[in-house]
């Protein structure tokens, strides 16, 4: 049963989506198992869902599943489409996709299959008049058997283009990941709140080397799927990542993201920043190194708030790590505030926020130079010490990663690290491992756009 729908309750309290006078259409994609036991918990979970915000009767709803569902075991893709007259003014639709898991286990990936998807979509799309639709994208349940299908799914430009083209405005068409099934929450949280991450995801190109006691988990294809839904669960509008490469930032990357990514001279990891273009504009983007003869690098992003008109630099980094030389980390460290602050006066934003992995300890020269030049760490400030641990290897147990702020116009109202308490438990147990997909566990902080 789609996970999407089992776990969660995607259209709770979404009758506010339903602007007056549009015809509004929600699309969701199921993949079924063609199981007995399956049918009846999938049935009896829509019924639930859906009459209690009025979508559907429950009578239509139930003769429509039972009579479809058997026949999903056809290896064509082929989509089925409840019209609905709820307790809303207009006319809605209820679209729905069905699958057999089986077509994806037998078949190849390949984009043809998106291509004849979306043609029958948008022959509907016309035939109904549909000028608001949410749907959520489609993507298989065993994210680890069928990495190779989630790839071609999320990667084409069938998702990216077409059907933000074919509507007017962003805002008419809302593609959610299952994983996002809390999206009305968090489109409402981001008009007064942004949340803030940092990541060091772990370039691939470095694995090679160095972790010879986590080899089962640092394959590419096991690593990305635990990063991506860990990224996913914590919905943050605002994403900063070190060591990012292409293949990992294509799939962390959605329709509504602004993406500017800098790879280091000669090698394939950089630093990648992730904006939510459904809550911020975009006003300008650069990146400046940070000392000659190294690779590092600042990239920045200034931005404009939506909803509260407040500006925002935002700044990804990632300092030399090497302990023979922290007079350059240091430097580096000096280079970043000073650049920050300058980079903020040019783009005429009030705040700016810095994140990323500054390989350095609270007592290091290099945080306490970002510390002396008006930075407040953000965990620091909220819980009133640095965490433990946010980089956990079989020989290495630090915390080297941050969120900086200066703001005069927005503050932070809660930060952490993610599941801080369980890594310092299992402190022994190092990463990447069975759960986590990096050396680093982000950190993240929710600011209040006051």
């Amino acid at each position: 049963m789609h996970a999407g729908l089992a776990d969660c309750k995607p259209f709770e309290n979404s009758a506010t989506l339903f602007n007056n006078g549009m015809e509004t259409a929600i699309l969701i994609f199921s993949v079924l198992d063609e199981t007995a036991s399956d049918q009846p918990k999938y049935i009896n979970h829509i019924s639930t869902e859906f009459t209690q915000i009025g979508l559907l009767p429950p009578s239509m709803l139930a003769n429509k599943f039972i009579h479809d569902i058997p026949n999903i075991s056809s290896r064509q893709p082929r989509v089925e489409y409840l019209r609905s007259d709820g307790k809303f003014n207009d006319a809605k639709h209820l679209f729905i996709a069905f699958f057999s898991k089986s077509y994806f286990d037998q078949t190849k990936p390949n984009d043809d299959f998106v291509k004849r998807l979306f043609s029958r979509i948008y022959c509907d799309i016309e035939q109904y008049q549909i000028k608001h639709l949410i749907m959520e994208q489609l993507v298989l349940p065993d994210t680890e058997a069928h990495f190779e299908w989630n790839k071609v799914l999320r990667n084409c430009e069938m998702w990216k283009s077409s059907l933000m083209n074919y509507f007017s405005e962003l805002d008419n068409c809302l593609i959610m990941c299952p994983k996002e099934c809390v999206w009305n929450h968090y489109l409402n949280e981001c008009k007064t709140v942004s949340t803030v991450m940092s990541y060091n995801v772990l370039a691939q190109s470095y694995t090679s080397t160095h972790y010879n006691y986590c080899k089962p988990y640092i394959g590419f294809g096991v690593r990305t799927p635990k990063i991506v839904s860990l990224v996913d669960s914590i919905q943050a509008d605002i994403q900063m990542y070190q060591e990012m490469e292409k293949d990992m930032l294509q799939q962390l990357t959605k329709p509504h993201h602004h993406v500017l990514f800098k790879p280091k001279e000669g090698r394939k990891e950089g630093l990648a920043i992730i904006i939510d273009k459904r809550v911020w504009d975009i006003t300008k983007e650069g990146s400046n190194k940070l000392a000659l003869n190294h690779p590092q690098d600042m990239i920045f992003v200034a931005c404009r708030h939506k909803f509260t008109k407040k500006t925002l630099l935002v700044v990804c980094t990632h300092l030399l790590g090497d302990p023979k030389q922290l007079d350059i980390q240091t430097e580096q460290a000096k280079v970043l505030a000073n650049r920050s602050d300058m980079t903020k006066l040019e783009c005429a934003c009030e705040n700016v926020i810095i994140g990323g992995d500054f390989n350095a300890s609270q007592e290091s020269q290099a945080y306490q130079v970002v510390e002396q030049a008006g930075f407040k760490s953000a965990i620091k400030e909220i819980h009133g010490k640095e965490p433990t641990i946010t980089f956990n290897t079989d020989a290495i147990h630090r915390s080297i990663d941050y969120l900086w702020y200066n703001c005069s116009t927005i503050m932070p109202s809660t930060c952490t690290i993610f599941n801080q308490k369980q890594i310092e438990i299992k402190k022994e147990e190092a990463l990447p491992n069975h759960q986590y997909g990096s050396d680093h566990i982000p950190i993240f902080a929710k600011f209040v756009l006051n």
